[in-house]
This record gives structure tokens, C-alpha cells and sequence, in this order.
């Protein structure tokens, strides 16, 4: 089967991505159309999504695509009949949209299998009380973006979510896909809390901050020196060992990392992005990080952990409130058994 996988403009995206990858049967035959700004662990990306908007001539318009990447507005141009070309001649007989429209567009237009399999699909498939902020606003104008998406044969949320025993409930047409994650076995837990940080803007303040709290680990994409606390490299082996020794763990909202610590059975906590623009030529905007922001909201909603917010606008507080991250370690997995995405597309 030839399958094109549409991965949308977001931090998490390109992890799941990978761990899909991994686990997809080598009788598959897999091309990637994304977005530069997710796709920071992928190897290969055979569209960047990116070039569509090249031919943008307001300057403000540019900034709004650099900054929030689709941002909800389909601009065709030239270098869509390209791209429609190219697809064409790979002849897909399925797409997989991870909140990416052009790609669901181009199967439906075309007639190919599509189905969506994204943790953004909660949005629709289940009512989360968001709170009536800039948030909830911008929660709601996604969910608005995703009712132009064309129809498509299978809805897959891919969230962890579905093990937490009385589990949300979610709308006809919708289904549970179980997340990859690293399996990690039961250590003595020696270290206070690992910080796993995926969002590469935030970064170099975070890790200063993060350093600052004494006994924890720092895990990243790109991991620096720090003085006080030790660093590893996401998914390597050293980053499996610190999350089994670690007592709670910290992330900025990814669901791969979500479903690391979750079926690893640690109290986890979230710090999605919530960050003002800064772009002068836009004026006031908000960047949001939705995955986090719906994960997070999550675990609140289900006493699994704690929502901090984007933590470093705390400030002098940041360090206390990190170390005041004490979480009793329920027994919240459940025995029901949701099939992963490859087992999906093996069965065709």
C-alpha cells in the first residue's frame, strides 16, 4: 500500500510521526508532505508544506504564515499544481491527515481513502472545558477551521486517554488509536523530576530554569551542559532510564511524551505553549501550542497531573511552584485494549 501521511503545523507532530515510522510494515510505502516548522525529528520530508505560501506578496500576511504557520486560511498559488502533480504520480491509495488540510483536500478531490489521526480530534470528538479565556477562543476557532475539513473514512484519536478508567466519552464516528510510546521498565526512582522539553523556541530559557531545580534530569532534541541537573537526548536509551528513575515528570505538552510517562505509570505535569506574539506588523496575537494545551487540560480534568501554564511567566514563583509538583501516583490504567495505527492499516 502506498500511503501519504499530511502532518499539520505543530510541535507534537513530527514524534508521532517517527514513532509511526518505526512501527509501519516495510509492504507500506510511506511519503511525508509537512510543515518546516514540526518536522525537526523527521529524516526525510518529501513535500514541505512551507512552499505553498512563497509566492505571498503582503508582508503581514508572510509574518502570520512564519509565525502561526496555516493559521485556518487556504491561499493557493502556483505551487499548488505542483504539488497536486507530484502526489498524482505517487498514487496514494490512502492519506492520513494529522491536521493537515491540503493533503485531505487532495483526497477527497481526488477520491482516495483519507482518514484523520490526530490528538486535535478531541476537540470535536469530546466537549473539554477549556475555560472561557483567549484559549477557549482559540480552541473554538480551531474546532470552526476543522468543520470546512472534507469528510473522511475513519477518525482516529490518537491519545492515551482511553486507558484512564471512566474515560471520556467520545461522539459516534470517532475512535480511540493507542499512542506508541517507549516501553520502560520499573526502576528505583532516585531522581525528583525529568523535564522533557520538545518546543526548541522555548528552550533556552526553560533548560535555565529547569537547571535550577536540584535532583531532576533535562531531556531534549538538541540537550545542552547544564551545571546542576544531568541532560540526555529524547528517545535514546539514557532518556529511558532517566524517565524509569524519576519520580514525576515535566513536559511541554507533546502526546508521544504524554503516553511515555502515562504508560510508565509517573505523575505527569504540562507547561504547553501560550505565548504572545511579537511580530510588530501583526500587533496582539497568541501562539498556541493546542496538543499541549488539550493534553494538559486533560490531566487536570482527570487528577493525573498538573496544567502549569506556560511556567516561565511566573517568574520568581517558576522555581517554587516547580518544586511544589508532588502528585499522588494513582493506579489510572485501565485493561481496555484499543488497537495501534499500524494494526489499522495492516488490516486493509
Amino acid at each position: 500500500m502506498k500511503i501519504l501521511y499530511g502532518m499539520g503545523n505543530r510541535f507534537g507532530g513530527s514524534e508521532m510521526l517517527s514513532r509511526f515510522i518505526s512501527h509501519l510494515d516495510p509492504k507500506h510505502e510511506l511519503k511525508i508532505a509537512a510543515w518546516d516548522k514540526a518536522s525537526h525529528t523527521l529524516s526525510t520530508v518529501d513535500w514541505t508544506l512551507d512552499s505553498l505560501f512563497f509566492n505571498l506578496i503582503n508582508i503581514r500576511s508572510q509574518h502570520r504564515v512564519e509565525t502561526f504557520g496555516l493559521k485556518g486560511q487556504l491561499r493557493y498559488n502556483h505551487h499548488i499544481t505542483e504539488f497536486i502533480k507530484d502526489l498524482l504520480e505517487f498514487e496514494p491509495d490512502l492519506v492520513i491527515s494529522d491536521d493537515e488540510s491540503y493533503t485531505a483536500c487532495f483526497a477527497n478531490s481526488f477520491g482516495i481513502p483519507l482518514w484523520y489521526c490526530s490528538p486535535l480530534l478531541l476537540l470535536n470528538a469530546w466537549k473539554i472545558n477549556l475555560g472561557r479565556n483567549q484559549v477557549y477562543r482559540n480552541c473554538t476557532n480551531l474546532q470552526r477551521y476543522h468543520s470546512f475539513f472534507p469528510k473522511a473514512e475513519k477518525y482516529l484519536v490518537y491519545s492515551p486517554l482511553y486507558d484512564i478508567s471512566f474515560r471520556p466519552k467520545i461522539r459516534a464516528g470517532f475512535e480511540w488509536v493507542k499512542p506508541y510510546h517507549l516501553k520502560i521498565e520499573k526502576k528505583e526512582e532516585i531522581y525528583d523530576n525529568m523535564f522533557i522539553v520538545h518546543d526548541l523556541k522555548r528552550e533556552p530559557i526553560l533548560s535555565k530554569l529547569f537547571n535550577s531545580i536540584d535532583n531532576s534530569i533535562y531531556a531534549s532534541y538538541n540537550p545542552v551542559k547544564l551545571r546542576n541537573i544531568k541532560t540526555c537526548k529524547i528517545n535514546s536509551e539514557e532518556y529511558k532510564d532517566y524517565l524509569a528513575k524519576s519520580k514525576k515528570i515535566v513536559i511541554t505538552g507533546d502526546t508521544s511524551h504524554f503516553a511515555d510517562a502515562f504508560y510508565a505509570e509517573k505523575p505527569i505535569s504540562i507547561c504547553p505553549t501560550v505565548e504572545k506574539n511579537t511580530v510588530p506588523e501583526m500587533g496582539v496575537g497568541i501562539e498556541m501550542d493546542i496538543e499541549g494545551i488539550v493534553n494538559a487540560t486533560s490531566i487536570r480534568n482527570y487528577n493525573i497531573g498538573k496544567d502549569y501554564g506556560q511556567v516561565e511567566f511566573m517568574g520568581n514563583f517558576a522555581t517554587d511552584e516547580l518544586n511544589r509538583n508532588f502528585i499522588y501516583n494513582k493506579k489510572y490504567l485501565s485493561v481496555q485494549k484499543v488497537k495501534y495505527l499500524h494494526e489499522f492499516i495492516d488490516d486493509i
